[in-house]
C-alpha cells in the first residue's frame, strides 16, 4: 500500500478534487481512503492506494503537486477522512 499527498491551493480545491476523482474514474483506479489537512492558503490530500501501479500512476499525472511515502498514513493521524 502507499499514500499519495498532493498540495492543492485552497482557492482551487474544489475544481482539484474533481479533476482528480475524474482522472481515478478513468483509468479504474479506487483509492482505499482519502484525507485531508488544510490551512490558510494549502490543502493537503493524502490518497491511500493498495496497488502501487495505482498510485505510481496517480503520482506520476499529478507530479508537480505530490511526493508519496512506501507507507499508508495513519488512521489516526488527526486529519479528516473524505472517503
Amino acid at each position: 500500500m502507499r499514500s499519495v499527498k498532493v498540495r492543492l491551493p485552497a482557492a482551487e480545491f474544489s475544481a482539484s478534487m474533481r479533476t482528480i476523482s475524474q482522472w481515478l474514474e478513468a483509468n479504474g483506479y479506487s483509492p482505499t481512503r482519502y484525507k485531508y489537512d488544510h490551512n490558510e492558503d494549502a490543502v493537503l490530500v493524502i490518497i491511500d492506494f493498495d496497488v502501487d501501479v495505482a498510485a505510481e500512476a496517480f503520482a506520476t499525472c499529478f507530479a508537480d503537486s505530490y511526493y508519496s511515502s512506501p507507507q499508508p498514513t495513519s488512521p489516526d493521524d488527526g486529519r479528516r477522512s473524505i472517503t
